[in-house]
Order: C-alpha cells, then sequence, then structure tokens
C-alpha cells in the first residue's frame, strides 16, 4: 500500500538525511521496514526538541517527483543507497480541441434527458431555497431532491441532475449546453477554430472560460522512473525509466531491495527487477493487472519468491522471473504482502476484497481466510496477526494464528480505508483517515 507518511516529493532531504545517518546502523530495504511492520528496532534515539532553526539539512537530492506529480511510495534504504520508484506525469500538446460526451456531461447535458426532468431540475436549481443554502447544507437538500424525484427509470440521471442542482445559478444555460450538444466528439482543428465557433454562436465569458476547462489541451501521459541516490551525499547514482501510464492517482510502488536486486511494480502492471548498483534490467514480467487501475502494493522477496498483489496475488520466481502462481482470491491493487513464521516454515499474509488470507509462498496454496480485506498491509507479532480494514464488519481486529486457522482474539469497530496498523510494544497504533484524523491504540492481547 502507498505510504501515508514518507511521501517521495522533490526535496527529500531532511528524510534523506536521516537514512544516511541511519544506514550504517540498519537497512530499510522494503515497504515499512524490515519486518513490514513499519517498527525501526535499531533507530537511534529521537531528539526531544528541535534546535534553533531547525534540524541541519545535510543534503537535498535532485527532483524525486512525488505527490500528484509521483505517486505516494515511501523510500527503502539498503547498503548506503536509497531507492525510490515515480509515476511521472508529464504531457503533450494537443493540435486538436474536443468536447467529448462524457465532458458535456459534467457541464450539465445529457441529450436523453426526458425534457420533463430536465424542466424540473431547472426550476429547482433556479429557486429560492436553493439558493439561500451552501456547502453541505445545499449538498443535503439537492441529495434529498434528487431522491424524491428522480427514480425508477430515470435513476440514471440523479448523479447529472444533483450536479446541476449544486451548480444552482452558476450553471450553464440549457440553449449554450443545446449547443454544444451539436459538436460533441467532434475534433476542431485548432484553438483558433474553435473561438470561431464561439464567437459565431454567441458563446462569450463566463460561459466559454467554463467550457473551455472541459476540453483538453494536451494528453496527460506519464512513465515510471526508479531513483537510486547515494545515501551519504543525495547525489543520483543511476535512474531507470520505463513507459508507464496516466491513472487519476499516481501509482505508489515502494522499491524492495533483496540479494543485490531492487524489485517494483510499474503502473502497468509489470514487475521489474533491476541490478540494485548499476540499475541494469534483468527481468520484467508483465502480471494481470488490469488497465487503467492505479497500483500500490509493494513487492516482497521471501525464499526466492517475489510476491506482488497486482490484479490476483501473483508470485514470481525472484532469480528468474517466471510467473509460479497466481490466486485471484487475494486480488487488488494496493495491498502488500507479509512474511509469518511458524515452526521453520514462512507463510504470507495478505489482504483481499473482504478477507486476509494465509498462503504458501512457493505453492499459493490458501490455507485459510478470516474477515479483514481492503487495501492496507496487516501486521503481525509473534502469533497474533492485526488487520486494519476498510471493511466496516472487520474494523480494527486481532488474530491468534496457527497454520490450520486464526482465531479473533478481538475487533474495534474502527475503519480506514488505506492506513496499516503498527504493533509496538505491546499495544497496536492505528490512525484513520476515514475517521476525520482520529487515532487508536489497543492493547495487543488483553
Amino acid at each position: 500500500m502507498r505510504g501515508t507518511g514518507a511521501m517521495v516529493r522533490a526535496a527529500v532531504g531532511a528524510l534523506l538525511a536521516m537514512a544516511a545517518g541511519w544506514a550504517a546502523a540498519a537497512d530499510w530495504p522494503q515497504w515499512r521496514g524490515p519486518e513490514r511492520n513499519g517498527v525501526a528496532a535499531q533507530s537511534p534515539p529521537l531528539i526531544d526538541t528541535f534546535p534553533q532553526g531547525g534540524p541541519k539539512l545535510v543534503w537535498k537530492s535532485g527532483k524525486v517527483p512525488g505527490g500528484g506529480e509521483g505517486g505516494y511510495g515511501s523510500l527503502a534504504v539498503a547498503d548506503g543507497l536509497v531507492y525510490a520508484y515515480s509515476n511521472t506525469k508529464y504531457s503533450e500538446p494537443l493540435e486538436t480541441r474536443t468536447l467529448s460526451r462524457q465532458a458535456l456531461e459534467q457541464l450539465g447535458w445529457s441529450p436523453d434527458m426526458p425534457e420533463n426532468l430536465r424542466a424540473k431540475v431547472e426550476e429547482a436549481r433556479l429557486s429560492d431555497e436553493r439558493a439561500k443554502l451552501e456547502g453541505r447544507e445545499a449538498q443535503a437538500w439537492a441529495r434529498n431532491w434528487v431522491q424524491k424525484n428522480v427514480a425508477g427509470d430515470q435513476r440514471r440521471f440523479q448523479p447529472l441532475c444533483f450536479r446541476r442542482i449544486m451548480e444552482g445559478r452558476n450553471a450553464l444555460p440549457l440553449e449554450v449546453l443545446a449547443k454544444l450538444d451539436t459538436i460533441k466528439d467532434k475534433p476542431f482543428a485548432g484553438q483558433k477554430e474553435l473561438e470561431q465557433w464561439f464567437a459565431g454562436n454567441g458563446i462569450a465569458d463566463p460561459w466559454k472560460r467554463a467550457i473551455q476547462r472541459h476540453i483538453p489541451a494536451s494528453t496527460p501521459l506519464a512513465y515510471d522512473e526508479v531513483f537510486c541516490l547515494d545515501a551519504a551525499t543525495g547525489k543520483e547514482v543511476w535512474k531507470a525509466r520505463y513507459a508507464g501510464q496516466h491513472v487519476g492517482h499516481s501509482c505508489s510502488s515502494t522499491p524492495c531491495v533483496a540479494r543485490g536486486r531492487c524489485y517494483v511494480q510499474g503502473s502497468t502492471g509489470e514487475i521489474l527487477c533491476l541490478d540494485a548498483k548499476t540499475g541494469k534490467e534483468i527481468w520484467r514480467v508483465k502480471t494481470k493487472a488490469r488497465a487503467g487501475n492505479t497500483l500500490g502494493s509493494s513487492v516482497l522477496v521471501v525464499d526466492g519468491v517475489a510476491v506482488v498483489q497486482s490484479g490476483p496475488l501473483t508470485a514470481i520466481d525472484a532469480e528468474t522471473g517466471q510467473v509460479l502462481w497466481e490466486e485471484r482470491r487475494v486480488s487488488g491493487d494496493a495491498s502488500s504482502a507479509i512474511c509469518w513464521r511458524k515452526d521453520g516454515s514462512t507463510y504470507l499474509l495478505c489482504n483481499g476484497g473482504s478477507q486476509t488470507f494465509c498462503l504458501e509462498p512457493k505453492t499459493g496454496k490458501v490455507l485459510w481466510g478470516v474477515p479483514g480485506g481492503g487495501p492496507s498491509t496487516p501486521v503481525v507479532a509473534d502469533d497474533v496477526m492485526v488487520v486494519f480494514s476498510s471493511n466496516a464488519k472487520a474494523g480494527l481486529a486481532a488474530y491468534r494464528l496457527s497454520v490450520e486457522a486464526a482465531v479473533k482474539l478481538w475487533s474495534v469497530s474502527f475503519t480506514d480505508r488505506g492506513a496499516s496498523p503498527v504493533v509496538h510494544e505491546g499495544h497496536v497504533y492505528a490512525f484513520g483517515g476515514m475517521n476525520k484524523g482520529r487515532a487508536v491504540c489497543v492493547d495487543l492481547v488483553s
């Protein structure tokens, strides 16, 4: 799952400076650290107060796109090197100008909407009652109006009706929308020709500006980049670039460094295996991830097997790149698998859509599943697993593990859509973005 704390940005100096001093003591070679639990067991003591003027900046890297420009993957540190993945956004200008059917609907028009419904929506959006409302009150009023007045066969128009009522008296007039319907999906040769059409149809500001926000002047594109920096200086050691896909939310895999290789999932569902020292490609494998999905799962390497959730949970021979197995019951795009070791054997724990599963790494055999699921990463302490689910019925829960089954110890009605829990000194910590910034601390076993 993409990192919610250490986001890769253009200036990552403060975090990487910490990594530079820390690298000699312990590596952080993958998502959530050596044990995938978010705990730095060999961390140096944290300072109690900042010095005057703030912490000393040791170095600052060149640009490493993050956030909306490149994603929310976190950093990996191994053998004095720092690794980061970016789904780097860029755009190419378009010569033509086209108003698509989807854009026209976003502006508030569907040619299939019955005229009597269109008239009712116009009456509602222009009413004095609607004009008095703002923010959440306006949303509640519009939602209630749509539920009462748009039902049955007309239900498919609910989103459009809600959007138009919310725009109120700022919505485009129907006569302007009707003219736009005549040019939907029609490419104009360029901006000049589009401007001529606006002028010839009497469409002036501010309507023209509102319309042009929905007519792209460029094509959004992306490529995948893997950065390797010197942890002591921040200087770039190597950078690998691959063709990627542009998605609404940036893909956010965190590199995994194991046995001299760097493994990372790209935005197209390709798993890359690169030489950790040079960036030279060793192999790459295309998974069955669905095109257009935002991928955030990070590779785990265990017992010679590279495991990643890329559509189905997929296992690849870490040495050769051969796909070993796929398990569709553990499908998703963001949860990352972890290891659980028991009696000399290693097992995988990973969230699927609505359950958390235990599998054998070599074969993919599912041993059991329990309620859980979602995009977060589970965590295990000894034989206790903690799952923080986006499923309200599962919530935050702990299970006592055995190879045959998992027995629930407790659950708390606390959910989030992607955050991963931390277990430290007998307590479970979880931070819930969906719970308006709330946090919870629970005894691990009592």
